[in-house]
């Protein structure tokens, strides 16, 4: 549920994103508005698109856990920065400018 999610995002300090595609990059956006820094691997082109570098590291489990303890090292400056990335997503991605955007999309043709 919205619930259960939004609490396990609350309560997480780090959300691993080893995959190569995340879609439209949802789960990323929805960490960052919670303030969990997301990481992301650098082959995952939604990512780069939509994260800052602070959060994209090599797709390797070395680096993954190198980049969770640089960021543990700077945490509160990186979580504010997130939630900056986060507060300009929610906007973009509000699940009603979705929809008008769909409906604009097909109504245009």
């Amino acid at each position: 549920s919205d619930q259960k999610l939004n609490k396990l995002y609350n309560s997480s300090k780090y959300l691993c994103l080893p995959s190569k595609a995340e879609g439209l990059g949802l789960t990323m956006i929805e960490a960052m508005i919670c303030g969990t820094l997301p990481i992301a691997c650098s082959d995952n082109k939604t990512a780069k698109e939509f994260l800052p570098q602070d959060f994209i590291c090599e797709p390797d489990p070395q680096s993954m856990f190198d980049k969770i303890n640089k960021l543990n090292k700077q945490y509160e400056i990186k979580r504010k920065l997130a939630l900056e990335y986060g507060k300009k997503y929610k906007i973009q991605f509000d699940k009603k400018n979705i929809a008008k955007n769909i409906l604009n999309i097909f109504n245009s043709k």
